[in-house]
């Protein structure tokens, strides 16, 4: 459902969100963050976002993306052919899935805080502390605007305006993730802004950014990340 009560079913998840959330609150590896101490309405909200479910519903909706060949996309008794239920759904098929998942694996003693901002990073999050409790602060684009601001509700002499220098503004992004169908081997992808590649002379400087994603194992997932970067410098 959409609604929640705010009751816990613990199990395994691949949601970045509630993966956070337990290690702030985890006694025995974590921060044994108190759970009141948490805005988990916040991280509710969050996470339903990511698992790209309808925030009235609760139901799954997804986001397009491509299969990559195996049994990840589609529970094992869910195929609709003896061929997906034998080698999994054909790489390049066009399929819903998770906005973000993560699958990381945290074998070494470090700043919790450090691995922490490596988590939310991977889902353009970010951990801050608001109004006594520690929230999530994320880009939602199908968010409700919280309030419109207008020449009629601005006080004069009050507000200014800036933005990025258009040098930069990113030109593209190489962005690396691990892909499971090469034996877990890191790739890296070159993400261009829109028209880069139309063949016509630019006078734009040559500005790229690399990103190098904890926990992404799919390559659908970096070219969506890669996407946003690029976008958020030029309109954010």
């Amino acid at each position: 459902i959409g609604s929640w009560d705010g009751t816990f079913i613990y199990s395994w998840t691949q949601n970045p969100v509630w993966i956070v959330y337990d290690i702030l609150t985890n006694d025995t590896y974590g921060l044994g963050v108190p759970e009141e101490h948490i805005d988990k309405y916040k991280f509710f909200q969050v996470a339903q976002y990511w698992d790209a479910c309808d925030s009235v519903t609760g139901k799954f909706q997804g986001v397009d993306a491509l299969a990559d060949g195996t049994f990840r996309h589609k529970p094992r008794g869910l195929f609709t052919s003896i061929r997906q239920n034998q080698i999994g759904i054909p790489s390049g098929t066009a399929i819903k899935q998770r906005r973000f998942t993560l699958d990381i694996s945290i074998a070494d003693e470090g700043q919790a805080m450090d691995i922490l901002n490596e988590i939310t990073s991977s889902f353009r999050g970010a951990l801050v502390y608001s109004l006594g409790k520690l929230t999530l602060a994320v880009d939602m684009p199908d968010e409700f605007p919280v309030m419109s601001f207008t020449e009629a509700n601005i006080k004069k002499g009050s507000f200014s305006i800036s933005g990025n220098k258009e040098s930069e503004i990113l030109s593209g992004v190489d962005v690396s993730y691990i892909d499971p169908t090469n034996h877990y081997k890191r790739e890296t992808v070159r993400v261009d802004h829109d028209g880069s590649n139309a063949g016509n002379p630019k006078n734009q400087h040559e500005n790229i950014s690399t990103l190098d994603l904890k926990g992404v194992t799919r390559r659908s997932q970096a070219l969506r990340y890669a996407q946003y970067q690029i976008a958020a410098s030029k309109y954010l």
